[in-house]
């Protein structure tokens, strides 16, 4: 769920809005979701390298993830993908704060 969310507001752009109308769910159940997904991966979705390292992970797991559809979407009950291994990634390389773009929620 939190992928398939992830994937969705990546294509709409990262507009909140956009991608709970395609998910059939509230707004603030995609912010929720974002947020929890900064959360387990103590990356930022502000935060263009983050934010990289989020898109590359999703692609490896839409590569190597199985039971994915013909048409490429995220499975539902895919893996999270594993970040922050190897030296100098993990947890205390990156301090975890509230999601900002420009000092403000994510929106």
């Amino acid at each position: 769920m939190l992928l398939s969310t992830l994937d969705t507001w990546l294509n709409c752009g990262g507009s909140a809005a956009r991608a709970a109308e395609r998910l059939f769910c509230h707004r603030n159940t995609v912010l929720n979701r974002l947020r929890k997904i900064e959360q387990l991966t103590r990356r930022r979705l502000a935060r263009p390298s983050d934010l990289v390292e989020l898109v590359l992970a999703l692609s490896a797991v839409r590569l190597h993830g199985s039971g994915a559809d013909a048409q490429g979407a995220v499975p539902s009950t895919a893996p999270a993908p594993v970040l922050g291994s190897g030296p100098g990634l993990g947890p205390a390389a990156h301090k975890a704060g509230p999601p900002a773009r420009g000092g403000r929620p994510l929106r």
